[in-house]
């Protein structure tokens, strides 16, 4: 077979855009969020919560791309000021952050207080109108009560100037910082949430199917089975777990793969490979024959869903992001101990909600 010079494709699966229903919606809320500040006798606070894969950060990245910063004669101006908080989990950690978002060359310098005040300036000075806060699970790893309580008052200082919308955005986990204080809870609207689509749910199904649709058109010039077809469909359920990332993580191999074998043809068997390159948890899955095997009735199995996606939320932090746990400087204590718990608790109600089930 003669060899096809496709190298000019390889950023394909990451200029892809497929919009479901819970990315608009997410994309909408933000896009009302900016519009509102100033506008609102209560402070604009949301909270976007999904799994890893499910889109949180290309939902983020879009919004704040579309609002980049921008010189003007008066100066900088930024309206969406992003930051991504350090895996540490303190303010103080998160101020150097947002200080270096800011283009303030000395962000490392300085107490609280003092950081504090510069970053209110440099907001109002660069006409900020929403500040995004992703990774907010780092927040609460610590898990202590004084220091959350800590965390949750800086942040309710932050929104109640209602001079910016706050957006926090991080796995489950995150409602633990926002549901540790009531005052700062009663801030915030309803939360965004980016499920991974169950394919037992009829309408979560036809999202996805619909997905792969998409995705489908967008791969010319490689040519693939029929991914939303009957017989592919649930077979990518079951290799991605039902969450959008995982679904381009498996294209992006897949195309990377036939690029480099210089050939536009990706077969069955090429997507069994990709799955393995690509997939995080790929050496657990359920079947020996992986999720791209000959037969049918197998995959169809509701045990086999199951298993499939409990193996995936079981190793979801361990793709980009390590597994949230209890650390402190002191023995731990009944109070720890008891925080830890709320701390799950919280998690787990954020985890079924994205699963449909609280």
């Amino acid at each position: 077979m003669e060899s096809v010079d496709l190298s000019s494709h390889w950023n394909l699966i990451a200029k892809i855009r497929v919009d479901h229903e819970a990315f608009v919606h997410g994309r909408r809320e933000l896009s009302l969020a900016l519009r509102s500040v100033g506008m609102s006798a209560n402070p604009i606070c949301l909270h976007v919560i999904g799994d890893t894969r499910t889109g949180k950060s290309t939902l983020l990245g879009d919004f704040v791309q579309q609002h980049a910063r921008r010189i003007t004669r008066e100066g900088m101006k930024q309206t969406v000021v992003y930051a991504k908080i350090p895996e540490n989990g303190t303010v103080k950690g998160l101020l150097e952050d947002l200080l270096k978002a800011l283009g303030d060359p000395y962000w490392y310098r300085g107490s609280k207080t003092n950081q504090t005040h510069r970053l209110l300036t440099l907001l109002e000075k660069v006409g900020c109108r929403m500040i995004i806060l992703d990774e907010f699970q780092h927040l609460s790893d610590k898990g202590q009560r004084k220091r959350l309580r800590s965390t949750a008052d800086w942040l309710k200082m932050l929104v109640d100037s209602k001079q910016w919308a706050l957006v926090a955005a991080g796995l489950p986990e995150s409602a633990s910082v926002i549901w540790s204080n009531r005052q700062l809870r009663e801030r915030f609207y309803a939360p965004i949430m980016l499920p991974m689509f169950d394919w037992r749910n009829a309408a979560e199904r036809r999202q996805f199917r619909g997905i792969l649709k998409a995705f489908q058109v967008q791969l010319h010039p490689f040519e693939l089975p029929d991914l939303a077809g009957d017989a592919i469909a649930i077979r990518i359920y079951l290799a991605t777990a039902g969450r959008v990332g995982n679904l381009a993580k498996l294209l992006e191999r897949a195309v990377h793969n036939a690029i480099e074998e210089g050939v536009a043809k990706i077969r069955i068997e090429d997507l069994q490979t990709a799955f393995y390159q690509a997939v995080w948890y790929a050496a657990r899955f359920p079947l020996a024959k992986g999720p791209f095997g000959e037969g049918d009735d197998e995959y169809r199995s509701e045990v086999l869903l199951s298993q499939v996606v409990a193996i995936a939320n079981e190793d979801s932090y361990a793709d980009n992001s390590g597994e949230v746990s209890v650390t402190c400087d002191m023995p731990v204590s009944t109070e720890v101990v008891q925080i830890t718990r709320e701390r799950k608790r919280f998690a787990r109600r954020a985890k079924e909600a994205l699963r449909g089930t609280a």
